[in-house]
């Protein structure tokens, strides 16, 4: 317990650091139509683009920021935003920090080292700027990550003040569970990129466990549970390689325990690849093609997931 509340205190001053951070950080909208692309200047200086596409009209209307995983950008995102403009919600999305505006590999200068604190610095950040938009202003504002950007999904919901809720897809809650899963498992695995997971762990917290137990910890929704101020919902495959179920059971629990406002819905026949409007291009032949596959969301679940989604946005959002 000491540690934990060790971890909390050092993730709040790190918060503080972040809003001084929001002083000098910039947004940029270019384009006059109801889609328009984002440019974000952060405080020291990096650039992340984005998208925002809002409905017709004024508003100001409930807002949606998704958070893309390690995948990068894809085309489904721009899709999802156009379908929350089309349900009376301003949908926002932006390549996360060192990701590129589109889908492909991060910059590893801005990756390693912290990066998870930063993209919840970022974030924030993001949603300060945002409200200065008169269609957005004061309205209800909505995160939802998945994969890696549900861990910063699930931190926002505990770190960040005023939302009104967060979804989370298939997103980790616990690095130490995670990073002890990539060691075991992920080089089972016939994806090479995935063979240096529990590597890129160390890089982000710049150690290892043994190291820096505490550090596992502080980034870890799941020992910020007692923080969280709004609704969460969790959608995950039970079947999911990337990031186990078990990461989720802990994080359930978790939220019962301390009474926290929350859904879980499980999919027990479901693995990682979870996309609402589209599907990903996996390729037809070979190992990795076979063994992605499974991990691939039905279509009649991830329509499920949509509708479930769009209920808790208008539940707790109009």
């Amino acid at each position: 317990m000491k540690n934990l509340r060790f971890s909390i205190k050092m993730v709040q001053l790190l918060l503080i650091g972040s809003l001084f951070m929001c002083q000098g950080v910039g947004l940029q909208l270019v384009s006059a139509s109801e889609e328009k692309e984002l440019i974000f200047t952060m405080g020291d200086d990096l650039k992340i683009m984005g998208l925002v596409k809002k409905p017709k009209g004024d508003g100001p209307f409930p807002t949606v920021i998704f958070l893309h995983g390690s995948g990068g950008m894809t085309p489904d995102y721009e899709k999802w935003i156009e379908y929350l403009s089309e349900n009376g919600f301003v949908g926002v999305i932006y390549a996360r920090r060192a990701f590129p505006f589109g889908r492909g590999s991060p910059d590893e200068k801005h990756r390693y080292r912290d990066y998870i604190f930063k993209d919840i610095s970022d974030l924030n950040c993001v949603i300060e700027k945002l409200k200065e938009l008169s269609f957005i202003g004061s309205a209800s504002l909505f995160v939802m990550g998945q994969s890696e950007g549900g861990i910063t999904a699930y931190l926002a919901a505990s770190q960040i003040k005023g939302l009104k809720g967060v979804i989370g897809l298939n997103g980790p809650t616990d690095f130490l569970d995670m990073y002890a899963w990539t060691l075991k498992e992920y080089p089972k695995y016939p994806m090479p990129r995935l063979a240096s997971a529990a590597k890129n762990i160390r890089k982000f917290l710049g150690c290892t466990p043994e190291e820096c137990r505490e550090r596992y910890t502080i980034y870890s929704p799941i020992h910020h549970v007692e923080q969280i101020s709004c609704p969460v919902m969790i959608v995950h495959g039970e079947k999911d390689l990337w990031v186990p179920i078990r990461q989720i059971q802990g994080f359930v629990k978790t939220l019962k325990d301390v009474d926290k406002p929350h859904e879980a819905h499980i999919y027990p026949k479901e693995g990682h690849l979870l996309y609402l409007f589209s599907l990903p291009d996996i390729g037809t032949t070979g190992q990795v093609s076979e063994w992605l596959k499974p991990q691939v969301w039905s279509w009649k679940n991830s329509q499920d997931v949509l509708n479930k989604i769009m209920t808790f946005l208008n539940k707790h959002g109009k």
